[in-house]
């Protein structure tokens, strides 16, 4: 009798070691990766790019209270930096069951002088579904703050040359003493002309006055 209780309990401790076994294996199967890449454009001068600063930082939130983020996210965003004149990232985002998860991605670089940052707001949206096998399958839209679909989530930040702020005053300065040159210039022009056709007028004055006598 011992012998075959013992056996009836190894039987069942085998079941279920198989079932948990099989379980683990279903959720590991059931799981679908989204990578969020992300890309990072600067528009710099030639010759510019030692005294340039790449550093961009962005923050992806999490809208809706099923938003699954990156295992480093502090509260319900995940902040990270690109640092480079042409520089991406791939957000690594794991689902497990089937809903709509929503996401915003924005810059949040701060201004600094000679600096035009991407100011774009991205809303993320990802849509994951049963499959017919029993997999997930995930879809990502992704619509700009304009509301229209994007095929890529891209930053295209841009930086102005020191010297053009002072090249256009210098400008405008040029510009304005050319034009007193100018006045100046034709003042000086039309009191010679007078003075000439004074000086002309006076001789033929001196003729006509010595043939008459």
């Amino acid at each position: 009798m011992v012998k075959k209780l013992l056996k009836k309990q190894s039987a069942w401790l085998i079941l279920l070691f198989a079932l948990l076994i099989n379980n683990n294996v279903y959720a590991s199967n059931n799981c679908v990766e989204v990578p969020l890449v992300v890309e990072q454009f600067f528009d710099v001068a030639e010759g510019t790019e030692k005294e340039v600063d790449f550093i961009g930082e962005y923050v992806l939130k999490g809208l809706s209270e099923n938003a699954i983020l990156p295992e480093s996210t502090s509260q319900d965003r995940f902040v990270f930096r690109l640092n480079g004149k042409k520089k991406d990232i791939s957000i690594p985002l794991s689902y497990e069951r089937a809903g709509v998860y929503c996401y915003e991605l924005e810059q949040t670089t701060k201004d600094k002088e000679n600096y035009i940052f991407d100011r774009q707001t991205y809303k993320i949206t990802v849509y994951v579904k049963n499959g017919e096998t029993g997999k997930l399958r995930a879809q990502v839209i992704v619509e700009n703050q304009e509301g229209r679909k994007s095929g890529k989530i891209e930053f295209c930040n841009r930086y102005l040359l020191k010297s053009t702020s002072s090249s256009q005053q210098n400008l405008v300065v040029k510009t304005g003493d050319e034009q007193k040159v100018y006045i100046w210039y034709l003042a000086a022009s039309i009191s010679v002309c007078i003075i000439l056709a004074m000086i002309v007028m006076k001789r033929k004055r001196e003729k006509f006055n010595q043939v008459e006598f």
